[in-house]
């Protein structure tokens, strides 16, 4: 039976585990952030570039290191098994991993970069007579970050699981090698849609025909499998973790 006290306990301890490497990699993240403001080679006048605009490319690449690591423990033999053998069930356990690496991320990264930028241009505000304008993302931009994150995020948690050596680098292979297929098959199935409708179709209305229909499936394919693949992704994470409980 799900316990909130024994969730709320996984929640301490890996908060614990990740406060340290996690928390460096912020304040890295937060520092590039924190230059990006500024014309650096020109005496350190604020830039009129958006400095926002890596702000999803971050947000997902912590996402991922941190889902890389959130079952670090389970590659090392002792810390495995302590791990193991916490007084916790499979759900509580992957409740907890879940929650940090995808909404207390993004949330993390938002505010720590909301307050950085607010500092930074209101204390151009205060101190010079040009005011500008704070700019911060709009609640549909930060929903479209959260849904890549969510996206990615899937992907590198359930490597975390499944690979226990390199997971980062074997995710990211069997990533490429899926890219590779998809496309090579996108690719027969388009030819092999040409030569069907060549016998079907007048000259004049194949190209534009045969155009619409092979982007119309493409986008729809990618689109069903953008949000079956996340669910897919946590259910295989859930049961990959639950085999290896004690």
């Amino acid at each position: 039976m799900f316990s909130f006290n024994r969730f709320y306990e996984q929640l301490k301890i890996v908060l614990f585990h990740g406060t340290r490497k996690h928390g460096t990699m912020l304040l890295i993240f937060l520092l590039y952030f924190l230059l990006s403001h500024f014309n650096i080679f020109n005496h350190m006048t604020l830039s009129d570039k958006d400095p926002y605009s890596s702000f999803e490319l971050i947000t997902v690449l912590a996402a991922v290191l941190s889902s890389i690591e959130v079952f670090g423990r389970l590659r090392m033999v002792n810390s495995g098994i302590n791990y193991l053998m916490l007084p916790a069930t499979t759900l509580e356990k992957f409740l907890a991993a879940f929650l940090y690496t995808t909404i207390g991320t993004f949330l993390v990264y938002t505010l720590s970069f909301g307050v950085v930028h607010a500092l930074i241009i209101g204390g151009n505000n205060l101190t010079s007579s040009v005011e500008l304008a704070y700019s911060f993302p709009s609640a549909v931009e930060l929903w479209n970050v959260f849904k890549t994150l969510l996206f990615i995020q899937s992907l590198f948690f359930l490597g975390s699981l499944v690979f226990k050596k390199s997971p980062l680098a074997m995710t990211l292979l069997v990533i490429i090698s899926c890219i590779l297929v998809f496309t090579f098959v996108m690719s027969w199935q388009f030819f092999h849609q040409i030569t069907f409708d060549n016998n079907l179709l007048k000259p004049d209305e194949i190209g534009s025909l045969q155009a619409e229909d092979a982007f119309s499936m493409i986008k729809n394919a990618l689109t069903i499998g953008s949000w079956i693949l996340p669910f897919a992704c946590w259910t295989a994470a859930y049961f990959r973790l639950k085999s290896t409980q004690i």
